[in-house]
């Protein structure tokens, strides 16, 4: 949680040799979905210190046949990372520019109303210099001030978390190759410049807590992002949670963003709060467990 990858992957080895002792070679169920865990979590921490093939290493050397949430999938990471690399060290990755930018969010549905659409562009365009677009994809413009430009998602069929999948439609009417997404229970408190110059590819996210993908915060070249629509089906809707997980499951060995500038607040980051805010270095804080980060007086908590 804390970027310590190598003192994790030392606490994390010593961890599963203790569980291997304790549990013998016929672990239980609940026993052996611990072990999947920190082994899932050794691998990431790896993967995090940029050494892909020990991460695909140690999955496969383990002794047990465990299964455990996160573990094919941070596996799959790391043998896709191992093979190909990260999309941001790929010759053809571009550099975003903020003048051929488009910052997009997704309001569908009563969860948030205009306002937290309208807060999100002030934000922004505060802290982020440049000739860059903001489009908001809903079904109900009302509300939306002047500088927000709308694309009509009012024919989906979809609901809650995979909404987003039209940021990925190859037919929605965005002008620009880049889109840096930010949700709507997102505050920023800094300058977003960090994100010009970024070799894109696909950034993404990443839990502090668990090893998986966080889909408040991306930054993507829509032509490399376009295999999470174009591959998208309804058995992967009824099968998956959510689109984080199919966004994992997809696009296993994309970039995820340094941990400094993007925060998640709080009960994911204990050392995350209000009044130290300012000296973490953070730019972005989103609130996925609070969507009311914004009190009714209309000051975030940011």
């Amino acid at each position: 949680m804390q970027g310590a990858f190598g003192a994790a992957i030392g606490m994390l080895e010593e961890t599963l040799a203790l569980g291997l002792k304790t549990f013998g070679h016929a672990p239980g169920k609940e026993q052996g979905r611990f072990l999947g865990s920190v082994l899932a979590r050794l691998s990431r921490a790896c993967i995090n210190a940029g050494d892909y093939a020990r991460a695909a290493q140690v999955v496969e050397a383990f002794p047990q046949a465990v299964e455990a949430p996160f573990l094919d999938r941070t596996f799959r990471r790391a043998r896709t990372l191992s093979s190909e690399g990260l999309p941001s060290q790929r010759p053809e990755a571009r550099p975003a520019d903020l003048g051929q930018l488009t910052v997009a969010c997704v309001k569908h549905g009563t969860k948030y109303g205009p306002d937290y659409v309208n807060r999100l562009y002030a934000m922004v365009r505060r802290h982020l210099p440049g000739n860059w677009r903001f489009v908001c994809f809903t079904e109900d413009p009302a509300g939306l001030r002047s500088e927000v430009d709308v694309i009509d998602i009012s024919g989906i069929r979809i609901r809650g978390w995979w909404t987003k999948l039209v940021l990925f439609d190859p037919r929605s009417q965005i002008v620009d190759q880049t889109v840096f997404y930010l949700d709507l229970d997102t505050v920023v408190v800094g300058d977003l410049g960090f994100i010009e110059g970024l070799k894109v590819g696909f950034h993404i996210l990443e839990h502090p807590d668990a090893p998986s993908f966080n889909s408040s915060v991306m930054l993507f070249d829509r032509t490399f992002a376009a295999p999470v629509f174009e591959r998208f089906t309804k058995s992967d809707l009824d099968r998956l949670t959510g689109d984080q997980d199919w966004l994992e499951e997809c696009m296993p060995g994309i970039d995820t963003f340094q941990r400094e500038p993007v925060r998640i607040y709080k009960s994911f980051e204990p050392d995350l709060d209000s009044a130290g805010l300012a000296q973490t270095g953070a730019k972005i804080v989103t609130f996925p467990t609070a969507p009311n980060c914004f009190p009714r007086n209309g000051q975030s908590n940011g």
